[in-house]
């Protein structure tokens, strides 16, 4: 569902950020993961990620700013990259920051990785999204 894609999970908590890379590797997707907004910057500029998938809630700089930080880059620098927010706070307020900020999708966790690879594949291709 996924093949040719590269993907970049961004999630401060190893064990999490591990069983989303691997689901989405289990697609076929080439994941790179970042254990930090900061890391994930710089994944961002070298690796030109296809779409981001980032936590909302991480230690240092959350994924809100993270993806203020990223939308501030040029195109062709990774500023326009689709991004998929995951967060544990499934609120009406929670879910309209995270869209304004620019995430295209925001999902509550935990996510089943099926649906994740759905909705990762429906913003990438946009014949598969369901309103197509």
């Amino acid at each position: 569902m996924l093949l040719g894609t590269k993907i970049l999970v961004v999630e401060d908590h190893r064990d999490t950020r591990e069983m989303i890379a691997s689901a989405l590797r289990d697609q076929g997707a080439r994941v790179i993961t970042a254990e930090s907004a900061q890391a994930a910057l710089l994944l961002v500029e070298q690796e030109k990620p296809d779409l981001i998938v980032s936590d909302l809630e991480m230690a240092d700089v959350d994924g809100y700013e993270f993806l203020r930080v990223l939308r501030t880059l040029p195109a062709d620098s990774g500023g326009r990259t689709p991004a998929i927010a995951l967060t544990v706070h499934n609120t009406p307020q929670a879910r309209m920051k995270s869209l304004k900020v620019g995430f295209q999708v925001h999902l509550p966790k935990p996510v089943e990785p099926e649906r994740l690879a759905t909705i990762v594949a429906s913003l990438l291709n946009p014949a598969l999204r369901p309103d197509a």
